[in-house]
């Protein structure tokens, strides 16, 4: 009698579809998890940059003597926030497509530039309140399907000169 050695073919070409069928599965599954990933860095950065602009408007409006709201036609709207200076220091918040673009003036002469860019489905606004001196700015996003209204992702009311309690955006529950 022989020893058995090795294996069979029938044995090898079993196995060899096995293990096709779970790196297929494994495939998908990785292919998907990276696609959550990247979508859940993009809403991180996206929240990210709305904490920094809505720290830096109330900053900028609590440190105004003056505001003004522009809404031009043919212009993208603009919050024009008048800093405490023997000059002129303005402060402009300017909305374009998914950019809020923040100049500081000094006598004419632009001084420092940010931009606080969104992914598409973002969408930034400025509203003036009746209040005297106030001001709101809010970032929407666009929620996927079809008779959905824009969730308001951040909701930022400045008074000038004056530092507002803060408070945080309530989920509808329809």
């Amino acid at each position: 009698m022989s020893k058995f050695r090795g294996f069979t073919l029938i044995e090898l070409l079993a196995t060899m579809a096995v293990a096709s069928v779970l790196l297929t599965l494994s495939a998908g599954i990785i292919h998907r998890t990276m696609r959550f990933q990247s979508a859940a860095r993009e809403e991180l950065d996206a929240q990210r940059t709305a904490a920094q602009l809505a720290q830096q408007f109330r900053a900028d409006g609590h440190q105004a003597k003056g505001l003004r709201v522009t809404d031009q036609d043919g212009r993208p709207p603009s919050v024009v926030f008048s800093l405490p200076s023997e000059r002129g220091h303005d402060v402009t918040y300017t909305v374009t497509d998914q950019t809020m673009l923040r100049e500081q003036r000094l006598d004419d002469a632009r001084v420092r530039r940010e931009q606080y860019g969104f992914r598409a489905g973002y969408h930034v606004t400025f509203a003036k309140l009746q209040q005297p001196q106030r001001a709101v700015l809010i970032v929407f996003r666009d929620l996927p399907g079809k008779g959905t209204r824009p969730r308001e992702v951040l909701h930022v009311e400045v008074e000038v000169g004056r530092l507002l309690r803060l408070a945080a955006v309530q989920e509808s529950s329809s």
